[in-house]
């Protein structure tokens, strides 16, 4: 059946408490990536940025075998097959999780929306800004 996010929350922790290494070591990979984010992100240096997203992808991936279902997985998929390369899972993932997909470029973007649609999956535009995060 499906599983809600917390449900999964609940599950990562509990193979924490129980020293599962590769949740742990994902958690502690995640948590020392933190601060690399904000630097790139300073910098604007976007090409790095994308890679990290990549990565904590990767990491969030081994904390819980339900974190992303068949159809986000798919999405992931084709969006790298195009050179998508920043795409992470939102919250506490699951079936019908939000992602993140980072475009630093229009040709991306535009691989973004067009994979989107092809999938049947609602996109919601953000920009970067000086001050804070504004919808378009």
């Amino acid at each position: 059946g499906m599983r809600h996010s917390t449900d999964i929350v609940t599950g990562v922790m509990n193979e924490y408490k129980n020293r599962n290494s590769i949740v742990t070591n994902a958690l502690l990979s995640l948590d020392s990536i933190a601060p690399e984010i904000i630097e790139t992100l300073e910098l604007r240096a976007w090409k790095r940025f994308a890679e990290l997203l990549n990565t904590v992808r990767e990491q969030q991936l081994k904390l819980h075998p339900d974190l992303v279902d068949i159809r986000n997985q798919k999405l992931i998929n084709e969006l790298i097959s195009q050179g998508v390369n920043g795409v992470k899972l939102l919250g506490g993932g699951g079936a019908g999780a939000c992602l993140l997909a980072f475009s630093p470029n229009n040709q991306l973007r535009d691989a973004i929306k067009s994979i989107s649609k092809l999938n049947n999956i609602e996109t919601f535009p953000v920009r970067c800004a000086e001050q804070g995060v504004h919808f378009q």
